[in-house]
């Protein structure tokens, strides 16, 4: 389990009472931020038994969810429903939304190491530019690539050998 869903899940415990005031006033913003705040954690611990592409997804959705839980805040404070959300709650979003964009940026990314993507959230350079969001290569098609691979070295040297007999 990540470090961040024990965030996620106090972030819950904390929004609760934030969603029932709402609910007073507002039946279906509360419902949608209800929906919007159980997705988070729930995605975020599906992630452990996710492969592939579906793993970055997750993260992206969680992360979705979060900024939709923080816009209903706004939009319920706007309508005078509550009152201006604390200051810790608005960190403990902005703090959940990065890490999981962060950590989705990882799963997706097919660069190196070096890469500005991977060492912030920060928009790709120019010369990181259309590299990022490459499909992962499957399983298959690295040993598919291997065995070609294998299969014109063994043809060159054949040809190698055979043109020294000559």
């Amino acid at each position: 389990m990540l470090r961040i869903q024990e965030t996620v899940l106090r972030l819950v415990r904390e929004l609760v009472p934030v969603l029932e005031a709402i609910s007073r006033h507002d039946l279906d913003l509360a419902r949608q931020m209800r929906r919007a705040l159980t997705s988070v954690p729930l995605n975020v611990a599906e992630v452990a038994s996710s492969r592939g592409r579906s793993r970055g997804l997750r993260y992206q959705t969680a992360a979705g969810s979060m900024r939709e839980v923080g816009a209903c805040i706004d939009v319920a404070h706007a309508l005078g429903y509550v009152p201006s959300p604390a200051a810790v709650v608005s960190a403990d979003i902005a703090l959940v939304v990065n890490t999981l964009m962060k950590v989705e940026m990882s799963e997706i990314c097919a660069c190196s190491s070096n890469c500005s993507a991977r060492r912030s959230s920060a928009s790709p350079t120019a010369s990181d530019q259309g590299r990022h969001f490459r499909k992962p290569r499957s399983l298959l098609g690295q040993l598919n690539r291997k065995r070609a691979a294998a299969t014109l070295k063994r043809d060159h040297s054949f040809r190698e050998r055979l043109d020294n007999r000559q």
